[in-house]
This record gives structure tokens, C-alpha cells and sequence, in this order.
């Protein structure tokens, strides 16, 4: 029994590296594969097969979830793998509730972005999210705001599994490296609306009125490329702010990280970061919405500095400028926040998933 396959069916969106690194500690599992449903297939690696829409039909989002409903529907009935794992609530758990009603499996659900996923989508939204959510064996939280609406709702704490994302994050690629750091901030996400890069381009322009050479980085891509680039472009900051696209290799984002001195973060709701230890890693003061794991992260004024509000533009600026004044203030707190490398982070999934296995090789 011990070497029984495991097949664990995945219905997940995410980023390409951010869902990496959710699978990872699954195919880590011997005798363990991923099966993902997902609009678009993900990195390539030994032991995860995509199940992916047509090209024609990713680029319709109403089409692309009814063939993902249907994909379902059909991988429930033929019950060929060992449980179903959601990540993230909408429309993911629900997909993977009806997979799993279906086949009679075990339902494995992760939140990743705080109590959002339940309140954040109106009431009747949340009433089925968290009826949906009752059906799953464990539930994995990143977030203190989960556990508290959870647990208010009458989850036990034998369901909850905590652990933080900091411990998915690879940090053995970003360091601080001696160079020159000609970038004043840099900003690293998806370029979609929740992200509100646009409040980190206001940012840029309202710090240009007193330092009229800023300059700034966007790294990463989105639905929202192309309207931010004219936005930039309409604000008169084409000088200031360059796009580099995404980056796929994180020796390359440590590269484009350490060209900067400041890292900043807008979203209005988050799981991790991931983006927050690795800039972390990387040497550079983090400015940050409170939003996901960023207060387990930040000791504010000591190796970074948390914002109440996404878009408060004032609070942001105030921030940043001091630390742009004040260079010797700035070098202490990024080397500061290089020692997120040395601490350990709260649970680790490649256990939860080797302890899984058992329970799925008797189930």
C-alpha cells in the first residue's frame, strides 16, 4: 500500500510561480502527481499534467469556466485520482465541490487571500462559499482573518491546517547583490485590477513633484498591460517608469530587484505575497498594503513599513520620500529585512501532503 500512486486533482488559477509552488510540495510526495485544471497550462515538470481549455476558448472567460465546468464534470465521473484540491474559493471550491461530490472523494480546500474569499463577494456568494467549504476534509489558512471568520462560523480547529506562504517561497535565488541602485521603486505582480498598479504609478507621480528624476520599475504582465502603459504614458511618466514585462527565471526578478531600493505594494487583498520575501530576500525595503501575511513579515520601522489603506497615496508618499532622504536610515532597514532568510516559517505543506498520502493510500 505504501507505494500506491497518488493522483491529486487540482483546480486552481494563480500566477505560473505562485501555483508552482503550491504543487511542488505534492509531487515532492513519492508515488505522488498533480492533475490541474487551469485555463492555461503552467510551468512544465515531472509529475503535473495540465488540463487546459482550447486556445480559442482561454480568451473568452465565460467559455473557458463552461468547458472547465464541463472538464469537471467528466473527471468526476470517471473518479481516476485520490481527492480534489481548490485553491482559492471562486470559482475553484465550487468546481471542485461538485468534482468531488461526484466521484466521492476526499475535498482539500486553500484559501489564499484572507476572509475576501467569503466576504468579499457579496452574501449570497458568501453563504454558498462557506457551505461549499464544510464539505472539505481540511481546510489550509494562510491568514489570521480566515481563522477568525471560520472559526465564528463554527468550524472546529481540527479542520484548519495553518501555515504560512513564506514556506513556499524558494528564497535561495534572491540576495542582496553589490550594484548600483539606479531604480527608486519597483513594484513585481500580475498587472490585474486587484493589484491597483495604478495607485503605485500616482505614487511615482506625486513623488516626481519634489524628486523630478524618480525612477520606477513595473515587472510582471496582465489583462491590465496595456491600459497601464497608457496611463503612464497620459501622466507624462514614460521617463520615469519602465515595464519590464514578465519574468519567468527568479535569478532574473533578484536581478531587476537589485536594482532597486524600494519595494512597493498596492493590493487590496493578497494571501502571501510571495512577491514581499522574496524583495525582502533580495535587500530592499518593502512599503506594503495591510493586506494577507504582510504584518508576520513587516516589524513595522524595523525592516519595512505596513499602510492601513492601499490607496492612500499620501501615507505612501510621506514613507517613501523620508527613506529616499535619508540613505543611512534606508540601508538599515533593507539590511534588515535581508534577515527574513535566516527565520522559519510557520508550517509546511510537503508535510501536510506526505501525511495526506497516508490517509489517501487507506481511503
Amino acid at each position: 500500500m505504501e507505494n500506491k500512486s497518488l493522483t491529486i486533482l487540482v483546480v486552481a488559477k494563480l500566477a505560473d510561480r505562485t501555483l508552482d509552488s503550491y504543487l511542488l510540495p505534492i509531487i515532492s510526495v513519492e508515488g505522488a502527481s498533480a492533475l490541474v485544471v487551469r485555463t492555461t497550462p503552467g510551468i512544465a515538470r515531472k509529475g503535473i499534467t495540465y488540463i487546459s481549455p482550447p486556445l480559442a476558448l482561454r480568451r473568452n472567460e465565460l467559455l473557458s469556466f463552461l468547458w472547465k465546468l464541463l472538464i469537471c464534470i467528466w473527471l468526476g465521473l470517471k473518479s481516476e485520482f485520490s481527492c480534489v484540491y481548490a485553491i482559492f474559493a471562486y470559482p475553484h471550491l465550487y468546481l471542485a465541490s461538485l468534482t468531488a461530490f461526484l466521484s466521492r472523494k476526499p475535498l482539500y480546500y486553500n484559501t489564499i487571500a484572507s476572509d475576501y474569499e467569503f466576504v468579499g463577494r457579496g452574501l449570497v456568494l458568501q453563504k454558498l462559499t462557506t457551505k461549499l467549504a464544510r464539505r472539505a476534509r481540511r481546510i489550509l489558512v494562510s491568514n489570521d482573518s480566515v481563522i477568525q471568520f471560520l472559526v465564528g462560523k463554527g468550524f472546529p480547529h481540527t479542520v484548519l491546517v495553518e501555515y504560512q506562504t513564506t514556506g513556499l517561497v524558494d528564497l535561495n535565488d534572491f540576495f542582496s547583490i553589490e550594484t548600483e541602485k539606479h531604480v527608486d521603486l519597483i513594484v513585481v505582480s500580475r498587472l490585474a485590477k486587484d493589484k491597483n498598479i495604478h495607485v503605485f504609478v500616482d505614487i511615482v507621480d506625486s513623488i516626481r513633484e519634489s524628486k523630478p528624476d524618480v525612477k520606477a520599475a513595473i515587472v510582471g504582465d496582465g489583462p491590465l498591460m496595456k491600459d497601464l502603459v497608457e496611463y503612464v504614458r497620459g501622466k507624462g511618466l514614460s521617463e520615469n517608469i519602465d515595464f519590464h514585462g514578465w519574468l519567468s527565471d527568479p535569478r532574473a526578478i533578484n536581478q531587476v530587484l537589485n536594482s532597486a531600493k524600494i519595494f512597493v505594494l498596492n493590493s487590496s487583498h493578497e494571501g502571501g505575497p510571495f512577491a514581499i520575501p522574496e524583495a525582502m530576500a533580495a535587500g530592499l525595503c518593502v512599503v506594503a498594503s495591510d493586506v494577507g501575511e504582510v504584518r508576520k513579515l513587516i516589524d513595522q520601522g524595523q525592516n519595512g513599513f505596513i499602510v492601513e489603506r492601499y490607496d492612500d497615496r499620501d501615507a505612501y508618499v510621506g514613507i517613501i520620500m523620508k527613506l529616499l532622504e535619508d540613505p543611512k536610515q534606508l540601508t538599515k532597514i533593507q539590511k534588515k529585512a535581508a534577515e527574513i532568510k535566516e527565520k522559519e516559517a510557520k508550517g509546511d505543506l510537503r508535510r501536510f501532503w506526505s501525511n495526506t498520502a497516508k490517509y489517501l493510500r487507506q481511503y
